[in-house]
């Protein structure tokens, strides 16, 4: 774990000893696939860190309608928002696949950030880097039609793998909760964009051929 803390640029300021003080505060879990995490609305006190798996944060309303906020995987970390906040639960965690978590007391996590004002400012520009994307994302719900939407949210999620961009795996209706449409519209959307040469799709995984085009 310390090598994985040292990869994590929120504790890359740490010294070797001050990230093995780190390890030794956390507990290790190992969870199943559709496991929930954390609730939202429930009282908080842990910080997590994704040391394998991947996770998805979410939030739902009284109908049941879901909003798909982020996936979490590898050296990511949750649960910091509700403890400095000194508040509930702003969201869902769950699993994806069996997942390896690394848990940090509130308590604990607190006397880090008083006896480190690095990792302190770590997490002051983690959060203000959220606080630009989710304006970034609320500006895209306002401004952009369903394509553009769909098309910034497959590029924000594509990763470099032997030379492609692709992203995890997402069905259409996991994209539709993702941008605010509908199901049958997304499913449109890509059968177009697979149609155009623009998109591959193995399995669940969609692969950017190339630049998706600005206008649908």
């Amino acid at each position: 774990m310390q090598e994985l803390l040292g990869e994590i640029p929120l504790f890359s300021c740490l010294s070797e000893e001050e990230r093995d003080k780190v390890a030794g505060l956390a507990k290790l879990r190992s969870v199943r696939k559709n496991t929930v995490i954390v609730t939202q609305g429930e009282e908080t006190n842990s910080f997590y860190i994704v040391l394998s798996g991947r996770l998805r944060v979410f939030r739902d309303d009284e109908d049941g309608n879901e909003v798909i906020l982020n996936d979490l995987q590898r050296a990511s970390w949750f649960g910091e928002l509700a403890i400095l906040a000194q508040t509930t639960r702003s969201a869902s965690v769950v699993t994806l696949e069996n997942s390896q978590l690394a848990i940090i007391a509130q308590q604990d996590l607190n006397r880090l950030l008083v006896e480190n004002p690095l990792l302190t400012l770590g997490i002051a520009r983690f959060l203000a880097n959220r606080v630009i994307e989710l304006t970034e994302d609320i500006s895209d719900l306002a401004m952009l039609d369903v394509y553009g939407r769909v098309a910034r949210t497959l590029e924000k999620h594509a990763r470099e793998e032997n030379g492609k961009l692709i992203t995890n795996r997402f069905t259409h209706q996991e994209i539709a909760a993702m941008v605010g449409a509908s199901r049958e519209m997304i499913s449109k959307i890509l059968k177009e964009l697979k149609i155009g040469g623009y998109i591959e799709i193995d399995g669940k995984r969609i692969i950017l051929q190339k630049k998706l085009p600005k206008a649908w």
